[in-house]
């Protein structure tokens, strides 16, 4: 049976949100919009790609993770349509995701020129960082989420899903048969990109636009401390946790950090509204 169990934040988008959201930093909230911006294309193609694989892959001797890509993809498709919904608030304070367009560009070469398990390969490794990203995030958010108590909920959540469905991908390529050197060099690759696209295009667009709309703003200069912090972006925060991926015995839960998912689950039920997902199609089917 499956373990995943989709939800959607209680979250009205309509209201807008603070520019500074994050404490009142510049440097930090465009750390976490930059990424935002990249999510959506980026959430849809990770899903598309863990189906495409699933379907052309005998699941029969292992239904619960047949399960668990089905939920997979439904937390992916909430993801990009929160993340859209995001990204509208932002266009209102007057950024354009230029990002989007490169990212667009680069799923339609790799589907082009790699095969399907190629590209769940470098879905993997996309997984490996939000997984890192989502474990630093649970671990840190009372720190940086202060004063916005729906970016607080809408992070976290999306935080705790990524953790939830960590492995899927990781175990769907195994059993589509996925070997080490692939999955090693799609990791190297992918780590390049994701950079690039996230600090060269996303973040330092966001900071420079930032000044040109808001000038005036006290502290319109980014600190060397908040730049560091932004340069070691999804990277460096946690190096070993990140390399340790490269090993060629590797398995997503032998970082089993489940337990601080589920007490942030725990706290904030109320305001996450689950909703149809395998779980309860399998329990109906065997009921």
């Amino acid at each position: 049976m499956s373990t995943i169990q989709p939800r959607i934040p209680d979250i009205d988008w309509s209201n807008g949100f603070d520019p500074y959201w994050c404490n009142g930093s510049r440097a930090i909230t465009h750390w976490f919009n930059a990424l935002s911006f990249m999510l959506p294309v980026g959430e849809q193609y990770f899903h598309e790609t863990a189906r495409e694989v699933a379907k052309d892959t005998d699941l029969s001797n292992d239904p619960r993770l047949a399960h668990e890509v089905f939920d997979f993809t439904v937390q992916e498709s909430m993801h990009a349509a929160q993340h859209r919904l995001y990204n509208e608030g932002l266009a209102k304070q007057g950024f354009e995701n230029i990002v989007e367009p490169s990212i667009v560009w680069m799923i339609k070469m790799g589907r082009r020129l790699l095969s399907p398990l190629t590209n769940l390969a470098a879905v993997c490794a996309y997984e490996h960082y939000t997984a890192i990203l989502a474990e630093h995030l649970l671990n840190s958010q009372s720190k940086w989420m202060k004063t916005a108590p729906d970016m607080a909920l809408f992070w976290g959540w999306h935080a705790a899903e990524e953790t939830e469905h960590k492995a899927v991908c990781f175990d769907l390529y195994v059993a589509a048969g996925g070997g080490w050197l692939r999955r090693a060099s799609m990791f190297i690759a992918v780590s390049f990109t994701f950079y690039f696209l996230f600090f060269m295009r996303a973040y330092l667009y966001l900071l420079r636009k930032d000044r040109e709309l808001r000038p005036q703003k006290r502290g319109a200069t980014v600190s060397l401390k908040h730049a560091s912090f932004a340069l070691r972006g999804p990277v460096g925060f946690a190096f070993a946790a990140v390399m340790d991926y490269l090993r060629p015995g590797f398995h997503p839960w032998q970082r089993d950090n489940r337990a601080l998912m589920e007490a942030w689950l725990r706290n904030n039920e109320a305001r996450l509204h689950p909703i149809r997902s395998s779980v309860g199609k399998l329990g109906a089917t065997t009921a």
